[in-house]
């Protein structure tokens, strides 16, 4: 889910769960687009996101699937 809320001339944003924020810039003077990432992607990968699991209490461990293999590779 993302939510996207725009205040004045701000914007705030919220995402929970696999959902990505991309912002398309277009450039008229150059007649191209550039697309920046906006959101983080909340991840046990992540150092930072790794971090803030095992501070809240959680534990982060790899699933085997049915054919002992990682799940999700």
């Amino acid at each position: 889910m993302l939510l996207l809320f725009k205040v004045g001339e701000s914007f705030i944003i919220s995402n929970v769960g696999d959902s990505r924020l991309i912002f398309i810039k277009e450039y008229f003077t150059n007649s191209y687009f550039v697309a920046e990432q906006i959101t983080v992607d909340h991840k046990p990968g992540n150092k930072k996101e790794n971090n803030r699991i095992i501070k809240c209490g959680g534990e982060i461990s790899q699933c085997l699937d049915t054919d002992n293999n990682y799940d999700g590779i």
